[in-house]
């Protein structure tokens, strides 16, 4: 029997799982918030608080709302210092995305290969955040979406989205002053690509 894939919905599961495990990993909040779950064949945190996870589904949402339009060039992870200064962020391009692949048996099958791509990421983070500085106190983070202007226009204008605004940020709100880049991860798949890298700021 043919299989029918929807790459924007394996996306749109590995961001949230990324989301969760960065927000484990960089100690945002405190560690008692996260439960011990099982993806992708390794443990993973996930966060129990309603209001945080409310926020990770609605961003998530409208992630997707692009995702589908493939308009969706990439999302970052920022966190902010108490002066609401960027001083980090985890940054996924997405690329090459391919809309319900049939006849996928010629295309990693099982989603194997994928999967073990997603798995490798997980780990990966735990040795990168030993080479990350700790954020500092009064620290705070949100998700940012690239995407273009039609886009933005349909997802600021979409009734769906009025009890969850989004607003079109400016450069500042994002880019990082004497960044170092950390390669994360790069994901090269038939479905789509991802590019995963982050950014510290040198003095936070």
């Amino acid at each position: 029997m043919n299989k029918i894939i929807d790459p924007s919905n394996l996306i749109l599961e590995f961001l949230e799982v990324a989301i969760h495990c960065i927000l484990y990993s960089r100690k945002l909040y405190p560690d008692g918030i996260f439960t011990l779950q099982k993806k992708y064949g390794v443990p993973i945190h996930v966060s129990m608080y309603p209001d945080l996870n409310n926020y990770i589904f609605e961003s998530l949402n409208a992630v997707k709302y692009v995702l589908l339009k493939n308009e969706l060039k990439q999302m970052d992870i920022c966190f902010y210092n108490r002066l609401a200064k960027p001083i980090e962020r985890f940054i996924f391009k997405i690329s090459s995305l391919q809309q319900n692949i049939k006849n996928i048996e010629n295309h990693d099958p099982y989603l194997l290969k994928l999967k073990e791509m997603f798995r490798s990421f997980c780990l990966k983070l735990g040795s990168n955040n030993s080479y990350m500085t700790p954020l500092p106190e009064g620290a705070n983070f949100k998700i940012a979406i690239h995407t273009n202007e039609k886009a933005s226009t349909s997802l600021s204008e979409d009734p769906q989205f009025q009890k969850f605004p989004w607003i079109e940020a400016e450069k500042i709100d994002i880019d990082i002053d004497n960044a170092t880049l950390i390669p994360l991860r790069t994901i090269e798949h038939d479905l789509f690509n991802i590019h995963i890298y982050s950014e510290e700021s040198e003095t936070k």
